[in-house]
């Protein structure tokens, strides 16, 4: 071999190599960042054997920034399947619950999570659940690797070692494709990419690999059985990806064999005479839709054969393929040759084919069902970074202003196709490379077009786009080009890449939170804290749809709405609570729903949205009472302090919990309990002064004094004393709630009064595991502080252990 050959050589692989070492340092970046952001809030964690998730009370530590909930999702659906020991998951009872609902997310990315997870609980011995925590770092970066490595394989193989460096760095650079391998992002969009890749690429490579053998059927059946499994798989894991890139493939098909059909013909069997008409369009249809009914039955088998669920694969999608390519293998060759002439047998498989081809579109007008048009919301997100926007549309983005350099990392790539049609119009290179131009260029148009529509698709348009570039480049190394033509080409290409390799490396410097990750943070705290009070209880919160499912990811709290498309029913529950016109309304769903909590997160008003679905106006609504502090007296705020962290200051989570009926009075003061300590003691105020009419309330003089005492109103707080202390000395306290108790001594402790260790020994002496689950931090401190102050202390062991595990680690070392 000569040393420029051997030089030549090496330096593919070089260059591949140096792909794989990026990819290997971005992701690894991002693996460190969100393990700092889990480390960024401390958490107490349990591992436990016997737990789904690998920890104690079902909670995880894992970071999921928002709006990224899907991944969250695939980390709880994997680990449930493997304490389950189950193959396949149809159904979840975390949303929508108590019934929770079917799912339509296929099940082989749950494979390659929980294989991988395997594979990690085997090396470092953790619970399973924890293993599957810590795949979710490693997956998708592992499956972009190991994609990138096989595709720069092919291409080699097929079109030479230029353009499998272009196929290498394409996976590695393109935006917004390289993100949605985020590592601590895991998705199946990862395998359905792939399998988009593979279905194309599989086309384009055999009509260039057999027109180099005198053999070129048996090479096409081969390389059009691999894209039909690929894009069988793809149906399997999305259809609303996958199906429009196969009809997109056939109209490339159509496309290509028009444009060639005035070119000189080749001999049947002599090298180059692979074409369109001649491919095996049939047996690609047959083995694809054999692969995509594999999928169907593995899902479905046996009890959801007869569903009529678009949504995900069906058999019509099989059929609708059947057709497309029966239609293909007959209409082609006479596409070609206008000579062939249609004879009655012909005119009947093209009718049966077309007939087969509408089958779908007729099933979604009859059924009303949208099938692979279904939009949702991970559909108007574009990538996995922080910065990514989110838009209903690709106009609706550029329009806001806020597009900058994202927007010319993901547009700037369509100026490939130029190239592509200026060597189709010139007839650059040899045939079978302009044929599998032309194919690529269907999918590459119908991304294109579904892209201005979804920012999702941008990533399947980015991979079919690759296998665009990569076939053009195979096509102009065919031609003798001057030094500075193949200069200016790599630098072109290098330029249009740049944007995208910017946009997805890892950030540098000091490590600053991101909104998303701030709000992640946060949903953790909080589903841990209530976690620890829910305790094992079969409850069920009513929380924002983009909430629910972080709330039971962190905390393994059901909940009832989310942003899925499955959750219909859960989504028309939330409708209805909300825009309730009564309370009784209100609290007859809520308890056909075991709703026992409703959490409302400041920075989230999606459930406004939701109440004026269902009515016209938010005053006289269930929401709308609840928003301005008017709640049903069967609801009562429970005070939740979130950790300080930088960049969400003034937020706040407000928690309801679902309790017995209380009188006006006593509802009231706990409500101005909450206020103060919320530290919103204007509100509190003003509570205290309608509590002025209520003179034979004992609980209300109580009140009046805590607030007092949090003012600093000395002569009220004198006037209340005096109040209580008579009122004590005839036995006015019996009957006085536990928790307003509590509120007693403790006024009484800070007044230094005779009868502040009668009332705190009673407290005590009544103390109970509910009493200690439905106090707030605050309370709960207050209370082993005054056992500290009067020398009490929790008798039942294990209810001390529970008071002291409730507590956060620094406010324990205070008491």
């Amino acid at each position: 071999m000569s040393r420029p050959r051997s030089f030549a050589g090496l330096l593919w692989i070089v260059a591949v190599l140096g792909a794989v070492v990026f990819v290997v340092w971005t992701q690894t970046a991002r693996v460190k960042r969100a393990q700092m952001v889990a480390d960024a809030v401390p958490v107490e964690l349990k591992t436990s054997t016997e737990s789904a998730t690998g920890y104690a009370q079902e909670m995880r530590r894992l970071v999921i920034p928002a709006p990224f909930y899907g991944s969250a999702e695939w980390i709880m659906q994997t680990q449930k399947m493997l304490h389950d020991g189950q193959i396949q998951m149809r159904r979840i009872d975390y949303a929508n619950a108590p019934q929770g609902h079917e799912i339509i997310a296929a099940s082989p990315y749950r494979w390659w999570l929980g294989t991988v997870a395997m594979v990690d609980h085997g090396v470092t011995g953790q619970p399973v659940g924890v293993a599957v925590e810590h795949a979710a770092l490693y997956a998708d970066p592992l499956l972009q690797v190991l994609l990138l490595l096989v595709v720069a394989a092919l291409v080699r193989r097929v079109f030479g070692p230029m353009p499998a460096v272009i196929a290498a760095w394409g996976l590695a650079a393109l935006f917004p494709l390289s993100t949605r391998f985020a590592a601590g992002l895991p998705d199946d969009a990862t395998l359905g990419l792939g399998c988009a890749l593979g279905s194309v690429l599989a086309i384009v490579a055999g009509l260039a690999d057999a027109s180099r053998t005198n053999r070129p059927n048996s090479k096409l059946r081969r390389w059009f059985g691999v894209s039909g499994i690929c894009g069988g798989a793809g149906l399997w894991l999305d259809v609303t990806k996958q199906w429009p890139l196969l009809v997109g493939i056939g109209l490339g098909a159509v496309a290509g064999t028009y444009l060639m059909r005035r070119e000189t013909p080749v001999e049947p069997g002599s090298r180059g005479s692979a074409t369109l008409s001649s491919a095996p369009w049939m047996w690609w249809a047959m083995v694809g839709t054999a692969t995509a009914m594999l999928g169907f039955a593995a899902e479905s088998f046996p009890a959801h054969f007869g569903e009529w669920e678009l949504r995900r694969m069906h058999p019509l999608y099989a059929v609708s393929w059947l057709g497309m390519g029966l239609v293909l293998a007959v209409l082609l060759p006479r596409l070609e040759n206008m000579a062939v002439k249609w004879d009655r047998r012909t005119v009947a498989l093209a009718a049966v084919g077309g007939v087969a081809g509408f089958a779908l579109p007729l099933g979604m007008k009859v059924t009303g069902n949208a099938g692979f048009l279904t939009t949702d919301f991970a559909s108007s997100r574009l990538g996995k970074i922080a910065e990514a926007p989110e838009a209903v549309s690709l106009f609706a983005w550029l329009g806001s202003g806020t597009a900058g350099a994202l927007a010319w990392a993901t547009l700037l790539p369509v100026v490939l196709i130029g190239p592509v049609g200026w060597m189709l119009a010139r007839r650059i290179g040899r045939r079978e490379q302009r044929l599998g131009l032309t194919v690529a260029l269907g999918p590459v148009l119908v991304a294109l077009g579904f892209g201005c529509g979804q920012l999702s698709w941008w990533s399947y348009f980015d991979v079919v786009l690759l296998v665009l570039v990569v076939a053009g480049a195979a096509g102009l190394s065919a031609v003798r080009l001057s030094r500075g033509v193949q200069w200016g080409a790599g630098a072109a290409l290098v330029m249009v890449l740049l944007p995208g390799l910017l946009a997805g490396l890892p950030k540098r410097g000091k490590f600053v939170l991101e909104t998303p990750e701030l709000a992640g943070l946060i949903q953790r705290d909080f589903s841990h804290w209530l976690a620890k009070r829910a305790g094992v209880e079969d409850a069920v919160m009513l929380a924002p749809t983009s909430e629910t499912i972080p709330f039971h990811y962190y905390g393994s709290l059901r909940g009832v709405a989310t942003l899925s498309r499955d959750n219909e029913a859960g989504s028309e529950a939330m409708v209805r609570i909300l825009s309730a016109s009564s309370p009784q309304e209100a609290r007859l769903l809520m308890e056909n729903r075991r709703i026992t909590r409703i959490a409302l997160p400041s920075w989230d008003q999606s459930m406004e949205h939701y109440t004026l679905l269902g009515t016209p106006q938010l005053e006289g609504s269930f929401y709308g009472a609840m928003r301005n502090w008017s709640q049903p007296t069967w609801l009562r705020p429970v005070a939740y302090e979130m950790p300080t962290v930088a960049g969400f200051e003034g937020q706040s989570i407000v928690l309801f919990e679902v309790v017995d009926e209380q009188t006006d009075i006593l509802a009231l003061s706990r409500m101005a309990s909450y206020f103060i300590e919320m530290d919103r003691v204007n509100y509190a105020a003003a509570i205290a002064q309608t509590l002025t009419q209520s003179t034979f309330d004992l609980g209300a003089w109580v009140t009046r004094a805590e607030v007092a005492a949090s003012t600093g109103n000395q002569n009220e707080f004198g006037t209340c004393l005096g109040t209580l202390q008579s009122r004590l000395a005839a036995g006015g306290d019996r009957g006085l709630p536990w928790d307003r108790r509590l509120s007693l001594a403790l006024v009484l402790t800070q007044a230094k009064a005779a009868e502040a260790r009668i009332q705190a020994e009673r407290c005590f002496a009544q103390i109970n595991e509910t009493r200690l689950r439905s106090m707030s931090t605050r309370a709960l401190y207050r209370l082993l502080a005054l056992g500290r102050i009067h020398n009490l202390t929790i008798t039942d062991a294990r209810l001390a252990a529970l008071a002291r595990e409730l507590l956060p680690p620094e406010w324990r070392s205070r008491v």
